[in-house]
């Protein structure tokens, strides 16, 4: 969401308000063990930039709760918030520490396979 309003806010809130509870409620059944390795060090920045960005919405809710307005577009604090939470956790990087550990975990994988199939042959 960005500061100044524009025209998909409301169809991107609820895009967002959508995917942070979700994510939440997987990361909170997820065995964290046997998904944690070498290269595991995206998760605790996702699930933090996740509880910031659902702290955000629950906010926003909280405060249109008590003034009856509606909850179609963020506040101008909630803005502020999703923002703040951008530039502390940099979903791009988190992101991009994902993709890195999908391509050592898969050239792990592919390593042992080979030198698995290698011996086999002999």
């Amino acid at each position: 969401m960005k500061q100044k309003v524009s025209d998909g806010d409301q169809h991107n809130w609820q895009e967002l308000q959508d995917a942070a509870y979700e994510l939440h409620e997987r990361f909170a059944i997820l065995d964290l063990a046997a998904y944690t390795g070498p290269y595991d060090n995206w998760f605790s920045g996702l699930t933090n930039y996740v509880d910031a960005i659902l702290g955000g919405i629950i906010d926003d809710d909280k405060f249109n709760s008590t003034y009856a307005l509606p909850n179609e577009t963020p506040n101008l604090r909630t803005r502020t918030a999703l923002k703040d939470a951008d530039d502390r956790y940099k979903p791009l990087t988190i992101c991009g520490d994902l993709e890195a550990a999908i391509r050592l975990e898969y050239f792990d994988f592919k390593g042992k396979w080979d030198a698995d199939s290698s011996a086999k042959k002999k």
